[in-house]
């Protein structure tokens, strides 16, 4: 959901408030999720993973977006590693999900976009 969703404004009121560059950033990153949420339940191939990050190169018109998700992505990671039960070796299937997801698709997105530190950050 978008953050308008979440506040009770519609899209034209959150221009009001901020500006168009902020809706069209938070309407780009929420098209991304829906499109992570939409391929999520898929397994990737390494040519999938090749084709799932050119169409969220594609769907996004501003990079900012990718950002935003990427950043997302290792907020998602870090819960997970503060959650993670030490005496439970094995990942769950989620967690396994997630892992490759930032090492597969996000990881190199980061890199590509400049972002090395967070790119170093999701391969940790």
């Amino acid at each position: 959901t978008a953050f308008w969703d979440h506040h009770g404004m519609d899209p034209g009121e959150t221009i009001k408030y901020y500006n168009d560059h902020a809706y069209i950033i938070a309407r780009d990153a929420a098209r991304l999720k829906r499109t992570e949420t939409v391929a999520g339940s898929a397994a990737y191939s390494s040519n999938d993973t090749e084709n799932f990050r050119s169409l969220l190169l594609t769907v996004g018109t501003d990079w900012r977006a990718l950002a935003i998700r990427s950043a997302a992505c290792l907020y998602r990671l870090q819960g997970l590693q503060s959650s993670r039960n030490q005496y439970k070796p094995k990942l769950t299937p989620e967690e396994v999900r997630i892992s490759r997801e930032a090492l597969n698709i996000y990881a190199p997105l980061a890199s590509r976009l400049g972002m090395h530190r967070l790119k170093n950050e999701l391969e940790e």
